[in-house]
């Protein structure tokens, strides 16, 4: 899952979503995106563990570099 958000505002302005049980993340994206939400808006609901919902608060924490499940960035070899 992928969310896009104006710099900005922080407010979402699209997602991208593919793999089993994206019906149900985008009825949930569809009410958010019309209703003009915020990435902090994915983050502050509870979601139910294990779920195909915590997809989208992790994919909303990764905008504000607070994904807890991804791997860190390997750091680029300096040439010397």
């Amino acid at each position: 899952m992928v969310i896009v958000k104006e710099e900005r505002t922080d407010e979402v302005i699209g997602m991208q979503i593919i793999a089993d049980g994206a019906a149900e993340l985008i009825v949930a994206a569809t009410v958010g995106l019309e209703l003009g939400m915020r990435d902090e808006d994915l983050i502050f609901p509870m979601y139910p563990h294990p779920s195909i919902g915590e997809v989208m608060m992790e994919a909303a924490e990764d905008l504000q570099a607070a994904a807890v499940h991804k791997p860190p960035l390997k750091k680029k070899a300096e040439n010397v």
